[in-house]
């Protein structure tokens, strides 16, 4: 009995903080409506969406509710944790894949800024050659 209880005040705090999660993850996504690149957002959205309501479902799995449609509250747990997990790792990898090519972008940008410089410096020297031997003659 002591352990049932726990097991569902460690549900009911991990509803709270999935709803916290959800909503802050929201919140952000208004801020940023104005940006193309939040995919990695909207991924964490939809997982916290679904860790809430796996949460949900134990918290009525402990509190009596055994099956839904004849089958256990458990499977639909595990199949909308297997779902949170996956948005998860999306939206990390994606995030990582984003970092990645916006660290490439700012490399090509700098390799283009380095030969533009390049391509300035020899035209300012073959310049100050020119003049030189103008002046030295």
């Amino acid at each position: 009995m002591p352990i049932d209880y726990m097991r569902g005040l460690f549900l009911i705090v991990n509803v709270i903080i999935s709803v916290y999660i959800l909503i802050y993850a929201f919140l952000f996504l208004k801020r940023t409506t104005k940006y193309i690149e939040r995919r990695p957002w909207d991924l964490l959205v939809a997982g916290a969406f679904f860790f809430l309501f796996s949460q949900v479902l134990g918290v009525f799995g402990v509190y009596g509710l055994g099956s839904i449609f004849g089958v256990s509250i458990m499977t639909f747990r595990v199949i909308l944790e297997f779902v949170y997990g996956g948005l998860v790792l999306m939206a990390f990898i994606t995030q990582s894949q984003l970092m990645l090519s916006e660290d490439v972008v700012v490399l090509l940008k700098r390799l283009k800024n380095k030969r533009k410089q390049k391509a300035l410096k020899k035209d300012i020297d073959k310049e100050i050659k020119g003049v030189s031997k103008k002046f030295y003659k």
